[in-house]
């Protein structure tokens, strides 16, 4: 609402090319007559043919299917999405135990650290991670010591934009809508990082 009060929809890119749906309504055009032909070689009356109107739209009834087979395959095919996210989060969180000192990670990002959070921020907006691989990593991350703040600031903002969304964003809208919409992820990061960090 507030993006549309200030007019940012002169800012959308419009769309080059439009897809019809064989299912819309066409455009009446008048029924194409073919030349009349004779009904058979005795008789001298002739009938017009006309030419055939073909519909793409069937009119079978769909087959219904059990919901619970429907519910336990779309389970399954989510499971089968989310495992590799999932795996990724631990490979990476095993890294950071392992590898990066939890001194260091408290000493940048620790409670203490003001300017962890809209640091924690900045940096999640540019990774694309999943929320899936998010879980496993934040567990890591609050064991070696970060902050609740600039751990809930890097979540919404890995989680709100990444690189391939503006890339994709780009495609369809101008450069002040994708601003606008960076700078309220980032707004919200931080206000969230804060209040977190507030709270508990």
């Amino acid at each position: 609402i507030i993006l549309d009060s200030l007019g940012f929809e002169r800012h959308i890119i419009a769309s080059k090319s439009s897809s019809a749906n064989c299912c819309a309504p066409a455009k009446t055009s008048p029924g194409t007559t073919y030349p009349p032909i004779k009904v058979s070689c005795c008789s001298p009356a002739a009938k017009a043919i006309e030419n055939p109107v073909v519909n793409c739209c069937s009119t079978k009834a769909v087959v219904s299917i059990n919901p619970i087979k429907l519910a336990t395959k779309d389970a399954l095919q989510q499971f089968k999405d989310v495992l590799p996210y999932l795996l990724l989060g631990v490979l990476i969180g095993s890294f950071i135990y392992g590898f990066i000192p939890s001194a260091w990670i408290a000493a940048h990002a620790g409670a203490d650290n003001p300017f962890a959070i809209p640091l924690s921020a900045v940096v999640g907006i540019p990774l694309y991670i999943r929320a899936e691989a998010v879980i496993p990593l934040a567990s890591v991350l609050m064991t070696k010591g970060m902050g609740l703040g600039a751990l809930m600031a890097l979540i919404i903002g890995s989680a709100g934009a990444s690189l391939t969304e503006v890339i994709l964003l780009k495609s369809m809208f101008r450069m002040p809508m994708i601003a606008a919409f960076l700078t309220v992820i980032l707004g919200m990061a931080i206000l969230m990082g804060y209040l977190t960090q507030l709270l508990f």
